[in-house]
């Protein structure tokens, strides 16, 4: 699922925000924006974003440009700008967890309760 940009998309979700506001008007957010939007996978969708953020900081820091990005990743330049624009629907975790693997970073996972 994408998220899309037209009013009907997010007109429900809208109203549905607008049910949760208090005496003032302001509404508190989970700390998960997709998660407030009401999107079943919002966990993988913010991990997804992380990601791509730590991806575009190594980009931004070491000056790569799209092509050379793509050349590194091993992808086309369509898909290296779509990294660019956090076009992330067709990207999984784990797919972007080895570009920045191939940036020359490790990955260390930890687990909280």
């Amino acid at each position: 699922m994408r998220i899309c940009g037209s009013w009907e998309c997010f007109s429900p979700v809208i109203m549905m925000d607008m049910a949760r506001r208090d005496d003032t008007g302001i509404t508190l957010g989970s700390g998960n924006v997709f998660a407030d939007l009401g999107f079943p996978d919002a966990v993988e969708r913010q991990t997804k974003v992380r990601l791509a953020v730590t991806l575009q900081s190594i980009v931004k820091k070491r000056k790569i440009s799209k092509a050379k990005l793509a050349e590194r990743l091993g992808v086309d330049d369509s898909t290296a700008a779509d990294l660019a624009r956090y076009d992330l629907h067709h990207f999984s975790v784990e797919r972007l967890l080895q570009f920045i693997r191939k940036l020359g970073y490790d990955i260390d996972v930890t687990i909280k309760q």
